[in-house]
């Protein structure tokens, strides 16, 4: 396990220098611009720093218990984390959530130089004051810029803006998460059923409810979900609260999840990057708006 306070003190650093926890500079224009609208989508960069995550966890796992003094020196391994392979495949997830709000003709804007990463993991780590700081500065800037409702599209983000902004800094946002505009908003679109077994995010389902959303969407798109023990509210976690301290028990903990859920012999599918991430190393497990862009497709073709 390496030394919690001093990967905070890494995640401090990296926040303040590059704006978000990995110390790397990401493509934030990548999704483009986007004028007017009622909300402003706020994707909290997650999807876009996944693969990097992903790696790094990689390398600090064969690390753990060995040279952790390395890691520490390295760290965040820039040179190793120029590009990834997988960086397309996150940022479609991305694109295929933009695609599925405007089909559904959900009124969005999206402004790249204000979509920040939301500190949450700073709240995650127990260091409540820095991410007062943090939040501060958000919301600062999107408020300078006239943001009044945002649409998030990750569990921890939403958390972040949609509970504890409110809560340590008084911010003011409506905020909404896309699957509880599409529950409102996707009418029926699939007559042929489609069996899956989903793995409920942590946020989503114990603090949100937007499980229910999920449920909706699912009901009305024909995709029976089999009932897992240890979900919604009871879910088990993929692993990704413990990545950054000790990548090897993320490890056990995301390959015993996925060995269960793999077990009833359908799609593996979450809502969730982090989860997303976790839980693919093992096999195949689609993002949940993999599956309703497919939907969106099937009804624009018929």
């Amino acid at each position: 396990m390496f030394d919690p306070q001093k990967v905070v003190r890494i995640i401090i650093r990296n926040l303040k220098e590059v704006g978000n926890p990995l110390g790397i500079k990401l493509d934030t224009k990548i999704l483009g611009y986007k004028e007017s609208g009622e909300f402003m989508l706020y994707t909290g960069m997650l999807y876009q720093m996944s693969p990097y995550i992903n790696r790094i966890n990689s390398i600090m796992k064969i690390l753990e218990n060995r040279f952790e003094r390395i890691v520490f020196l390295a760290y965040p391994f820039s040179k190793l984390l120029k590009s990834t392979s997988k960086e397309d495949y996150y940022i479609g997830i991305l694109r295929k959530i933009w695609e599925i709000l405007e089909k559904v003709k959900i009124d969005f804007s999206y402004y790249p130089d204000i979509d920040f990463y939301s500190g949450v993991i700073l709240y995650e780590m127990g260091c409540d004051r820095d991410f007062v700081e943090y939040a501060n500065t958000v919301t600062e800037r999107l408020e300078e810029n006239g943001v009044k409702k945002l649409i998030t599209i990750d569990p921890h983000t939403t958390y972040a803006l949609k509970v504890l902004y409110p809560e340590f800094v008084g911010a003011k946002f409506k905020v909404k998460n896309y699957l509880e505009l599409l529950n409102s908003s996707l009418g029926m679109m699939r007559k042929k059923e489609r069996k899956i077994v989903f793995h409920h995010p942590c946020y989503y389902s114990r603090y949100l409810g937007i499980d229910r959303a999920i449920d909706g969407i699912m009901e009305k798109n024909n995709i029976d979900c089999i009932n897992v023990r240890d979900s919604r509210n009871l879910t088990s976690c993929c692993g990704g609260i413990v990545e950054s301290i000790s990548p090897r028990l993320c490890y056990e903990i995301s390959k015993n999840r996925y060995s269960q859920l793999k077990g009833f012999g359908c799609e593996v599918v979450t809502a969730c990057p982090i989860c997303l991430g976790n839980l693919k190393r093992f096999g195949e497990v689609k993002d949940l708006a993999e599956i309703l862009y497919e939907v969106c497709r099937h009804e624009r073709e018929n």
